[in-house]
């Protein structure tokens, strides 16, 4: 497939760090070698802490890896000494000596000077984690000093800085040796706060006494989620690279790479290109309980304390060793972490168009509401935005875990709080490169409590099963407010093997599509499979083991003429093969087919509530015997009336895939393998459901419409 480079502008722009092709050099030195023999022993104190610790053998190895040294002068190691009050080096413990010569070396032999020197500001990522597992911050800035020559002129001088976490000035760079390069800095590298750890800690110093959450912090640290929250940048990721076909498209701040030969033409005249990005990128969402809400709520006053709540909600891990992701303490943080940023528009779909679509419907009976895993082992989570009239926050509140409504008078769990910008003044917690965080009123505990309101259907849209397609940019973007820029019909698509939860053959093309007000679907998102695909998602998590209906979305040619084939679905637990769900599905027919037995409410009418009622029923019950359902009525993008909700549009419709127990703590595969189509093939999927029997089964009566 032939490729053409895209490229995008951004203020601050990530420029990408070039590792330039340089001759052998003549100085066969090791960097350890090297060292210890600069004339004047500038830096005996770094060697110092280098032998004493078993990274001196690490740089002094000719024959193994290569890296990239970031050495302090002996004055940027006493300086640092003096800002800590420490009289000598031999003073400072072991353990932080190692933690110092390991922050200052870097996996890899990177050249700093592929960066561009032609604009204000540039950052990135130094390509390759350091000896603690972390990764370091190069800023490029120039300024100007304006000096005077005469009292009558004045001139100036461009000034440029060098530095790394934005603190340690590059005094010199790019040092060429046997193992790698070395670049003199003028300051003990310090942990840089672009990262959620060291944002959440530099919060901790400035922040007012209510809004420390020093023991979350520690806990952090304590598990080593603190570790997994540094990850930004999967370097195996192959990105594109620069060449002249270079166009510059302003929307995304992105580099991308457009697939040529992958333009779709739809029946509206739109032409979309496909691209996919240019890097893969690893960010989180964090919700942080303050210490002074873990004393107030709970009477937790130490770390200690946090433990013993840890192993009385989880008290399967007591005996396991905190970084074990299966101990006590691993699960109530891990709980509180999402594999992917959400800012607060995010959460929910807060577009206007899609949320007056929603509250045209049937605000009052169900919320906005998304379902993402956590970092908790097989642990799931819903976020809700409730429009409950009379409330006095209709709309302005984001809960986690919540279960019915007020107005429904239906309200079982009241859900978990997220606080608003409101309630912490002065604090950014967004303000990381790799995502962000915010205060919650509670802990997050997935316990029985938490489970029974997570026993519910559980819609799943499908461009968050995947925290790739989140991470991206690809989810979320309402195509109209976008105006008329070149990505206004972009779709993203992705490389196999770098997007977790989805596999697919070389030959299946899939992406996530633009938002857009003409679609009328289900908050207007979709993610699309082209051509004789054969793809794999990985299920979410269910709360708890039970049986399940497991459905999906469908369209039909009525609405997307381009729409053909034929698919067959299959299912594999973990450990098992797959196991066809059925015949294969013919996706020509219309619902108002036989086969399906669509026909819209409004043609239902008997003339009085009970028969129409009856009616409507009725035909649920031979749909589903069928092996397919109508649309929800919760979202409503033609109207206000009845017959305006999705559930009476005869395009629409749900597909049973099956029936089947699934456990808790286990990993299930959905299949969808194309048997009868060809390359103009377009699917569009929006969104899964996962419903247990007690809902489908009308247990406590017959499952709503919403």
């Amino acid at each position: 497939m032939k490729l053409k480079f895209i490229a995008f502008a951004a203020v601050l722009a990530l420029i990408p760090i070039v590792v330039c092709a340089q001759e052998p050099s003549e100085d066969n030195r090791t960097i350890a070698t090297y060292l210890e023999e600069y004339p004047g022993n500038i830096f005996s104190d770094f060697v110092y802490i280098l032998k004493k610790t078993d990274v001196w053998s690490t740089v002094n190895d000719k024959d193994g890896h290569r890296y990239t040294c970031f050495a302090p002068t002996n004055d940027a190691v006493r300086n640092w000494l003096s800002e800590r009050n420490i009289n000598s080096i031999e003073n400072i413990p072991l353990s932080s000596l190692d933690s110092i010569a390991r922050t200052h070396i870097c996996k890899g032999s990177y050249t700093l000077a592929g960066f561009v020197e032609d604009r204000e500001m540039a950052m990135d990522i130094i390509p390759g984690y350091n000896l603690m597992n972390r990764l370091l911050v190069y800023s490029y800035v120039n300024y100007t000093k304006y000096f005077y020559t005469d009292p009558e002129t004045v001139d100036s001088i461009v000034r440029y800085s060098n530095t790394i976490n934005e603190k340690s000035n590059i005094i010199s760079q790019d040092y060429l040796l046997a193992n790698g390069f070395v670049n003199v800095v003028d300051r003990i590298i310090e942990p840089s706060i672009y990262f959620l750890p060291e944002s959440l800690d530099n919060n901790n110093k400035n922040a007012s006494s209510a809004h420390k959450a020093t023991l979350f912090a520690q806990a952090l640290k304590m598990t080593g989620l603190s570790d997994t929250l540094e990850q930004y940048i999967d370097f195996s990721y192959p990105s594109p690279q620069f060449d002249s076909t270079l166009v510059c498209l302003e929307y995304m701040g992105r580099v991308a790479v457009e697939y040529e030969t992958a333009y779709e033409t739809f029946s509206n005249g739109h032409q979309q290109r496909a691209i996919w990005p240019d890097k893969r990128l690893f960010k989180y969402t964090l919700f942080v309980v303050t210490d002074s809400v873990l004393e107030s709520v709970y009477g937790i006053r130490t770390i200690n304390d946090l433990k013993a709540k840890a192993r009385s909600v989880y008290p399967e891990g007591a005996s396991l060793p905190d970084t074990d992701r299966n101990s006590s303490l691993y699960k109530l943080i891990s709980y509180h972490i999402l594999p992917c940023w959400l800012n607060r528009n995010m959460m929910n779909y807060t577009d206007r168009y899609v949320v007056d679509n929603y509250k045209k419907a049937c605000p009052d009976a169900i919320d906005m509401e998304d379902f993402y895993e956590t970092m908790h082992p097989y642990a799931i989570m819903r976020i809700s935005t409730p429009y409950d009239r009379g409330s006095g926050n209709n709309g302005k509140n984001i809960f986690i875990n919540r279960k019915g409504t007020i107005t429904a008078g239906n309200l079982e769990s009241k859900g978990i709080r997220i606080w608003r910008y409101e309630d912490t003044p002065g604090i950014s917690t967004a303000s990381a490169l790799n995502g962000g965080y915010y205060f919650v009123d509670s802990l997050l505990l997935f316990d029985r409590h938490t489970k029974n309101a997570l026993n519910t259907r559980m819609r799943v849209m499908f461009s968050t099963l995947s925290p790739d397609f989140i991470n991206s940019g690809a989810r979320g973007r309402m195509r109209q407010s976008m105006g008329n820029n070149p990505t206004s019909f972009a779709v993203y698509a992705f490389k196999e093997g770098y997007c977790k939860n989805v596999s697919c053959t070389p030959e299946t093309f899939f992406a996530v599509r633009y938002m857009d007000k003409d679609w009328g679907i289900y908050y207007s998102d979709e993610l699309a499979l082209r051509g004789n695909f054969d793809i794999t998602f990985r299920l979410p998590p269910v709360p708890s083991s039970g049986l399940y209906e497991i459905r999906i979305s469908g369209y039909t040619p009525n609405y997307y003429a381009e729409s053909s084939g034929t698919i067959l679905y299959y299912i594999r637990k973990e450990g098992g093969d797959f196991i066809p769900c059925g015949t294969p599905v013919d996706m020509t027919i219309s619902p108002t087919d036989p086969k399906i037995g669509y026909i819209r409410d409004s043609d239902l009418d008997m003339g009085n509530e009970t028969e129409t009622e009856a009616a409507i029923t009725a035909n649920d019950r031979q749909m589903r015997s069928n092996g397919y359902m109508k649309y929800p009525d919760s979202y409503a993008p033609y109207g206000n009336s009845i017959s305006d909700r999705l559930r009476n549009q005869e395009y629409l419709f749900r597909k049973i895939v099956c029936e089947m127990y699934l456990e808790a703590g286990k990993d299930y595969y959905l299949r969808l393998r194309q048997v009868n189509g060809n390359l103009s093939t377009n699917i569009p999927l929006n969104f899964l459901e996962l419903v247990p029997h007690s809902v489908y089964s009308g247990e406590n009566g017959p499952e709503d419409r919403h």
